[in-house]
């Protein structure tokens, strides 16, 4: 109870200090001003309407908190906080303005309920996306979604609302993932073969320790363990603000994986060639020795990498990058993941080695392929108790 008797001590007739000295009844609740009044009835009246105030996001610790507008919260408190990279802040901006601010923005943040939210989900359902005319696809929606619901979770925690207004909404639809394709081992072997001596690395390390293209373009000297068989995947290539720089992998995910034997010795042979160059990081600002740059020095630009080295090197292995839908370098990615998981290794060892947060992404993007890890495991128990297991009769409708 809230409502205090401040003339009398609680449960008794026995009276206070205080008693016949000011308004007798007082009202408490955490965080917001303590008020006394003359009769009872006020203050409980006061009490509903305060506890009113805090279901609808109002306090506590401020009143004046959640009266802040959408937008203004955004910009001020939790973009600036927002440890993302600044191409990913570059996309989550671009998210806000199309997807959320035309909806949220003028709002204070205390008037965003769940009816809000399940309005803006209609509105994205049927929103006509610029490109192609089409609807959003179910990844940006997802996207947009999880933007929004960190923003809630912020203002919570910032004392802004009281409830998160997700709290009862369902979450959007996951997308829908089509057939992963994945790359024969002569596919592989055909891309690997057609680049060029001072750039096989890249494709290589991508195919056999799961780097992703921009961490492809950013291995050194310092991540290469050759005695224990490692190699640590701590940066990547990226364009920022048009400049190509040197900075931390993506969502930060640094990560150490086993370096094969083959692709160790093709590594120390580049830098025997090749030589390094010392490339300063934008992350922890510290000198790295890269082994793959262009032939003035430069780091490896995308763009150029594809149309020069990527899309020759999988057109002869067969590919066409003009007709099919996924001919990236990620390919090889995912035909290290599937190696991995026909060897029978540890999900939670794929997770950290691929680098992905939580386990969850790791089982949407592959979990068709541990499914045939799983028929392959069900066939050898099969082959391995084929005869030594007991027999039994088939059943007859008389026995049924």
């Amino acid at each position: 109870m809230t409502v205090e008797d401040r003339w009398h001590h609680k449960g008794t007739r026995k009276r206070t200090k205080d008693y016949g000295r000011g308004k007798r009844w007082r009202v408490r609740n955490p965080g917001t001003p303590v008020r006394s009044f003359e009769k009872k009835s006020d203050a409980e009246d006061y009490d509903t309407s305060v506890k009113s105030d805090l279901l609808k996001g109002m306090m506590p610790f401020d009143v004046t908190k959640g009266r802040i507008p959408f937008r203004e919260y955004c910009e001020e408190h939790w973009l600036p906080n927002h440890p993302g990279t600044p191409n990913s802040l570059r996309t989550i901006k671009s998210r806000l303005e199309n997807h959320i601010y035309p909806h949220f923005g003028d709002k204070r943040m205390y008037d965003c309920r769940p009816s809000t939210v399940n309005g803006w989900k209609t509105t994205m359902r049927t929103k006509t996306a610029k490109r192609g005319g089409g609807k959003l696809s179910d990844a940006t929606i997802l996207a947009c979604w999880i933007h929004l619901g960190g923003i809630f979770r912020s203002a919570k925690i910032d004392g802004v609302i009281a409830v998160h207004p997700f709290e009862g909404v369902e979450r959007v639809d996951e997308p829908r993932r089509g057939h992963m394709r994945l790359l024969e081992d002569d596919t592989v072997d055909g891309i690997l073969e057609a680049f060029p001596d001072r750039y096989h690395g890249i494709p290589l390390v991508s195919a056999t320790c799961g780097h992703r293209q921009g961490e492809s373009f950013a291995v050194a000297v310092e991540d290469l363990d050759f005695l224990r068989r490692k190699i640590e995947i701590r940066h990547q290539v990226q364009v920022i603000d048009g400049e190509l720089k040197l900075v931390a992998p993506k969502r930060g995910s640094v990560r150490t994986v086993p370096l094969p034997t083959p692709t160790g010795d093709a590594l120390a042979a580049h830098i025997e060639r090749y030589g390094t160059t010392a490339v300063r990081c934008e992350c922890c600002n510290r000198v790295n020795h890269l082994l793959f740059v262009t032939e003035s020095g430069e780091l490896l630009n995308f763009t150029k990498f594809n149309r020069t080295l990527w899309h020759p090197a999988i057109k002869a292995a067969g590919l066409d990058p003009a007709a099919d839908d996924e001919t990236g370098q990620h390919l090889l990615r995912h035909y290290y993941v599937s190696l991995l998981i026909d060897a029978h290794t540890n999900p939670k060892a794929i997770q950290q080695y691929v680098g992905h947060k939580h386990m969850s992404t790791t089982m949407d993007v592959y979990g068709g392929l541990f499914e045939r890890a799983h028929e392959q495991a069900t066939g050898v128990l099969d082959r391995a108790f084929a005869g030594r297991a007991r027999s039994y009769p088939a059943r007859t409708a008389k026995g049924a």
